[in-house]
């Protein structure tokens, strides 16, 4: 992986911290960093990724250990919607970096299993992936308010950990009871071989499952179930506006024969997509995992509204 983008990663790394210093004050090009200690808070199995990421692409390990560690806020919107007993999933994701989530990247090692990854290219983690066992896990982020445990992983190596381990959604719930996480998730779980599927809203040790009743569930960066300290002060109002204004574009198609330009046309509408200049929708995605149907929007910003949404045909 690294060596397929040997002189572009530094190039993709420095445009995204800039990204990150004018939308969040987030600058990591002068910080001191300690590349071992750094590659020591990943899992063991990840290191000698990191390594060989750093070598095949003749970027620094400590350069490489910041692409992996870059982290701000995330503000996403996902829904999953039934039709004829198939669950569909729609998602944006709303970040920085217009027009660089442009890769789709599968990862097989001996003992785990072969993981689809969709984002930046070369990057060994991310937000949303499928799995050989038609597996399908995003999240959105949310607010943590408890302290992280020792050890607690970031949610996007979280969720790579959960595509190659699990094959279902006690799969998941069990690895979310093992695993500690040092940022909140809203995390979408969709099983294509019996069609489940679960929405976990997750502090850093506990979860709680929301019921999925009817015909979609909507979520954006919010708790529904979860109780919220009242003395959080963390501002929930434009997610709220988001996951309303999208309830209410799902329930329109959720007892029709959608198809899936009916759920991008839902991604792009200008109330659930976002944009703010610095930040917004920098891919979409909608896809069905029980068939293997997937679509994908990364080369125009926003993605899901500007972008060129091209369908996935890919065999395990």
């Amino acid at each position: 992986m690294g060596s397929q983008v040997r002189g572009e990663l530094l190039v993709s790394l420095v445009k995204l911290t800039a990204a990150a210093k004018a939308a969040y004050g987030v600058d990591l090009v002068d910080l001191e960093l300690d590349a071992e200690k750094w590659l020591a808070i990943l899992p063991e199995q990840y290191q000698s990724e990191a390594r060989g990421l750093a070598d095949g692409s003749g970027c620094s390990l400590e350069a490489v250990m910041r692409w992996i560690f870059l982290d701000a806020f995330i503000g996403c919107t996902s829904f999953v919607v039934m039709r004829d007993g198939l669950p569909w999933v729609g998602r944006n994701n709303d970040y920085i970096g217009a027009c660089m989530w442009d890769h789709v990247s599968v990862i097989a090692k001996d003992g785990v299993l072969p993981v689809m990854l969709f984002g930046l290219g070369s990057d060994l983690f991310s937000g949303t992936g499928y799995n050989e066992q038609k597996l399908w896990l995003h999240y959105n982020w949310l607010p943590l308010w408890d302290t992280p445990e020792p050890g607690a992983q970031r949610p996007y190596i979280f969720l790579r950990m959960a595509l190659e381990t699990c094959h279902n959604l006690a799969d998941v719930e069990d690895i979310l009871q093992r695993v500690p996480r040092n940022g909140g998730m809203n995390l979408f779980a969709v099983d294509g071989k019996d069609n489940s599927v679960g929405v976990y809203e997750c502090t850093g040790s506990g979860y709680m499952k929301r019921e999925f009743e009817g015909t979609y569930i909507v979520g954006a960066n919010h708790f529904d179930a979860t109780p919220v300290p009242a003395e959080f002060p963390h501002d929930f109002s434009g997610s709220i506006a988001r996951q309303e204004a999208t309830q209410h574009l799902v329930s329109a198609i959720g007892s029709t024969d959608f198809t899936p330009q009916d759920l991008r046309g839902i991604l792009a509408n200008p109330a659930v997509e976002q944009n703010t200049g610095l930040t917004g929708t920098v891919y979409a995605n909608v896809a069905c995992p029980s068939t293997g149907e997937m679509w994908y929007a990364c080369n125009g910003f926003p993605a899901a509204s500007q972008s060129t949404w091209q369908q996935l045909n890919w065999a395990w």
